[in-house]
């Protein structure tokens, strides 16, 4: 009951980390039927291509044998001499055959999930010995599978196997009367279309067969909700999700910038490259604070927010530059700057009327103030 509502909750897909570490058990996306389907087809060229070639050398070398048997002594050495240049004939003969079906086998594994080495599953746990998990193995939905689908690929082989070699039963009878080159490279015809039909009919069983064992693997390693936070928590470490939380508070640093911008007193530009957004409160601050700042695309939205709040523009290139590049985020004007920006905040006071003068607001020299 507890694991069925354990699986109940794993309603996350499996992160690439839990797959990697499940990779590292050795736990991978493995069909035995895909193996059994290249297995098929490489006895098919093997019985097609290898055999022939192999088969005038191997039916000399016992005809030899045949021959010289009646007249043969039956001594260590004599014997050794009659069948040694057969048993070297079957050898090479089957060499091919044997290494074509060790790669096909080990390619077919490589195939499926890469090269996967791992010592876990050798590790003695109780669970492999226990009675109880053993009668649930025997009885499980996975055994249960596996028989269905032992059932069904006997059945199919069993069908095949009837519906190409029944057509050639009436000739086997002829074997025996013919030569036997001839006899041979029937065998061979019928072991060949024979291997094929029954790897291309268990071919299409091998591939729903690894849809299946696809599918069930991913079940398997599905997460709660709590896992997906416990490997997000842990993974801060990692360089692309530092990176990504790095993109995530500068977007949210832009968006506070931006809302400072409607509350600064003046905005120094460039007067199109460069954009910073000065604060000043008389009574309250020592120093101006630089609020906002940008180049380019960001300094147009600066000056853009600035004009929809009435806030004052000044064009001043030299200092909007100084200051863009010396000056960071909520920090005081810095003294080499003092007398520059006073000139401007005094005059921007000025123009709002909040300090007295006794002639008309006049820009400090090389300021402009824009309208637009």
């Amino acid at each position: 009951m507890a694991e069925d509502q354990d699986k109940d909750q794993k309603t996350e897909e499996p992160t690439q980390q839990k797959l990697d570490e499940a990779r590292k058990r050795g736990q991978v996306v493995t069909s035995r039927e895909l193996t059994s389907a290249s297995m098929l087809f490489a006895g098919f060229l093997a019985v097609a291509v290898i055999l022939p070639m192999s088969a005038t050398s191997l039916i000399s070398d016992m005809r030899s044998f045949i021959e010289q048997a009646p007249m043969a002594r039956f001594d260590e050495n004599s014997a050794r001499q009659l069948l040694e240049p057969m048993m070297r004939a079957l050898v090479i003969g089957a060499l091919p055959t044997m290494a074509l079906l060790l790669f096909v086998a080990i390619g077919s594994y490589i195939m499926q999930h890469g090269f996967v080495w791992s010592a876990e599953s050798l590790k003695p746990t109780l669970s492999k010995i226990s009675p109880l998990s053993g009668f649930k193995r025997l009885f499980g939905m996975k055994n249960l599978t596996e028989f269905v689908k032992t059932l069904i690929k006997v059945a199919l082989v069993a069908c095949i196997t009837f519906g190409f070699v029944w057509p050639y039963v009436q000739h086997l009878e002829y074997l025996v009367g013919v030569d036997v080159d001839e006899s041979t490279q029937l065998l061979l015809n019928i072991c060949g279309r024979l291997l094929l039909g029954l790897s291309i009919s268990v071919g299409f069983l091998a591939g729903a067969d690894y849809l299946y064992q696809r599918f069930v693997f991913l079940r398997d390693q599905r997460m709660t909700l709590q896992e997906v936070k416990d490997e997000m928590r842990n993974s801060e470490g990692d360089p692309m999700i530092k990176a990504r939380l790095k993109q995530i508070r500068r977007q949210r640093a832009k968006k506070r910038m931006m809302a400072a911008v409607p509350k600064s007193t003046v905005v120094i530009t460039n007067p199109t490259h460069f954009a910073v957004a000065l604060k000043f409160e008389m009574g309250k601050m020592e120093a101006p604070i630089l609020v906002a700042k940008g180049m380019d695309e960001v300094a147009r939205r600066i000056r853009a927010v600035a004009l929809e709040n009435s806030v004052p523009i000044l064009e001043n290139p030299p200092l909007a530059r100084a200051l863009h590049k010396d000056v960071e985020l909520e920090q005081e004007i810095p003294m080499e700057h003092y007398q520059a920006v006073a000139e401007i905040i005094g005059y921007i006071l000025r123009l709002k009327g909040k300090v007295r003068s006794q002639g008309p607001a006049v820009p400090p020299p090389g300021s402009r103030l824009r309208r637009d």
